[in-house]
């Protein structure tokens, strides 16, 4: 007599999604969150240690569940079981805001604010405009935003007040506010403008595609800027028509083209920079190409900016990142919610096995897992976090991940090698600079300088089609080199930064600095001539234009410090000729005398 026959093996996004609904059931009866939890996360370890990284269903089920429990554990028993109640009427608003806070974010601040929205609006507006509620939620949690203008304060709408704008002028808006993601809405609802002064923007930029040209559109003051008197602006009371009316300084341009965009719903921000002159500010805004989506940070940024970084805030870390990470985050921030979603729960999984233990048993019940399980600590968290870059490259949750896991010296220099090829091949071509600054993370946690040092020279040699960041390696590899004890080969691998590229970016200067230190410490002033003199005479000479963009020049900052070595070693004749020279580009004059 033939055998019964084996029972049907299930999916694991099958085992998971029973689990999840069983996990729900049992917390809509007892309201033990902290029980719910306990069970989610064990759900969560199981497709951590055995699912393909391709599994993505049972990734965003286990996810999902473990972000809810978790989050509900750190609410009042009155606010958890609201969110219960609202999870069962509607399960995907709940779920978007689960999906988006972070570990930075006051929890009870933004479902409480999620409550408010419900009260206010209901639950059927709330549901269409799931991801601008959750925007609303992880930026709004502290309040409505701040901030600070040079000498004007101002303090953006409340929450519920920026809603209703928003929603009122959702045609006005470019592209819908319903099917925007709420990682690109973020930097929208961080307006600090009162809705009034939006509500006036929006009747004068409505349909604007080009809106980082209202920058332009704002005069400057000229009259402020060189005589320091009094900005009528500010006289006049700090508002988006005065800016309009009275001009500005190009904070306030940064500022006016910023809510310019928010007004008709873009993404924009304000990114801000030091040259050894002074500061500037100006506009990024996400424009649309075809049918992609990409950050544009060109308009404002001045040619003597074109090689310093800026810096803007993170509406909802409140913390500064560079334009650069902002541009590779936005190929996450953009997609579909799915997938956001599959990647989100890869990087919360590797961040659980950095300290899980020994690996739960796979289910019986359950076909398709992997054939051993994936493995805990540093080795499973980077094999996780590597799956969520596969499939996404902005997921900034996993680059995060591999930096705090790089700042250990447990990791070896195959893994920091494998990772900084990674780096390049993932972020490369789209943010090289965002790249560099994952490999500085990266090598920046080895214990050695020498082993430092080594790194980055094998860096360099990878780096053939980035000129400035090759000089940027080189830069930090003469350091390493430098802080190993080792002062011929960082005093070569200056030499080569300005001899390779020293009309190319900062590193040139920073390199000329070092060796005219090192040139004052030794007593070699017979290098002086060979080392920075010649150097300076190949980067081409300015043509004479304003002071702020003459002084941050390569020639001259590099001319300084070559100055400043022949003061050192006495020779002030010499020196100043040198100084003559970079004095007269300075005052507009042409070149020859000296």
């Amino acid at each position: 007599m033939a055998g019964a026959p084996a029972a049907a093996r299930e999916r694991l996004a099958t085992w998971v999604q029973a689990e999840r609904a069983r996990i729900l059931a049992q917390l809509g009866d007892d309201r033990d969150a902290a029980a719910a939890e306990a069970r989610a996360r064990e759900v969560l370890e199981v497709v951590a240690r055995h699912a393909r990284v391709s599994d993505d269903d049972a990734w965003r089920e286990a996810a999902a569940i473990a972000r809810l429990t978790n989050q509900l554990v750190e609410l009042d028993s009155a606010t958890r079981d609201e969110v219960i109640s609202l999870h069962r009427a509607a399960p995907g608003v709940v779920r978007t805001l689960a999906f988006e806070l972070r570990d930075h974010d006051d929890v009870p601040s933004a479902y409480a604010l999620l409550l408010l929205l419900i009260e206010e609006h209901g639950t059927k507006q709330i549901a269409r405009y799931a991801n601008l509620a959750a925007a609303l939620c992880v930026v709004h949690d502290a309040g409505p935003v701040s901030r600070r203008v040079n000498e004007n304060s101002v303090v953006g709408p409340a929450s519920l007040a920026l809603f209703d704008y928003l929603v009122s002028h959702d045609r006005d808006t470019l592209w819908g506010l319903a099917g925007t993601p709420p990682g690109m809405l973020v930097y929208v609802v961080d307006a600090a403008a009162p809705v009034s002064e939006l509500q006036w923007a929006v009747g004068k930029h409505r349909g604007d595609r080009q809106i980082g040209k209202r920058y332009h559109q704002i005069n400057y003051d000229t009259r402020h800027y060189k005589q320091g008197t009094p900005k009528r602006l500010t006289e006049e009371g700090f508002s988006l028509p005065n800016i309009a009316r009275f001009g500005g300084i190009c904070v306030d341009q940064a500022y006016y083209a910023e809510h310019a965009g928010k007004s008709i719903g873009v993404p924009t921000v304000t990114v801000t920079s030091r040259s050894s002159t002074g500061g500037h500010c100006w506009v990024g805004f996400v424009e649309r190409r075809g049918s992609s989506l990409r950050w544009n940070f060109e308009e404002g940024r001045y040619d003597e900016y074109e090689d310093l970084r800026g810096m803007l805030d993170d509406p909802q870390s409140g913390q500064p990142i560079t334009p650069d990470e902002l541009a590779i985050r936005l190929a996450f921030d953009s997609a579909p919610r799915a997938e956001r979603e599959h990647v989100q729960a890869l990087a919360d999984a590797a961040a659980f096995l950095l300290d899980a233990g020994s690996p739960p048993a796979a289910p019986e019940s359950v076909s398709g897992l992997l054939r051993t399980p994936r493995p805990s600590g540093v080795e499973g968290a980077l094999l996780l976090a590597r799956g969520a870059l596969g499939v996404n490259a902005g997921a900034h949750s996993a680059w995060a991940l591999a930096r705090e896991v790089f700042a250990s010296a447990e990791v070896g220099a195959s893994d920091r090698r494998e990772w900084t090829s990674a780096a390049l091949t993932i972020a490369g071509r789209e943010s090289p600079y965002f790249a560099l600054d994952q490999i500085r993370a990266i090598i920046a946690g080895t214990p050695r300088a020498q082993e430092r040092a080594e790194l980055w020279a094998w860096v360099a040699k990878r780096l053939r089609a980035w000129p400035m960041i090759i000089a940027e390696a080189k830069l930090s590899e003469a350091e390493a080199w430098a802080d190993a004890g080792d002062k011929h080969r960082a005093w070569v691998t200056y030499e080569a930064i300005l001899r390779e590229h020293v009309d190319e970016g900062q590193a040139a200067v920073v390199a000329s600095l070092a060796m005219a230190r090192m040139l004052a410490a030794s007593g070699r002033s017979d290098l002086i001539d060979g080392a920075l003199g010649d150097a300076w005479r190949r980067i081409s000479r300015p043509a004479p234009r304003r002071v702020s963009s003459a002084m941050g020049s390569n020639w001259y900052r590099v001319g300084s410090a070559y100055a400043t070595a022949l003061e050192r070693a006495g020779r002030d004749r010499d020196a100043e000729n040198v100084r003559r020279q970079l004095e007269s580009v300075v005052r507009g004059e042409p070149a020859g005398g000296g």
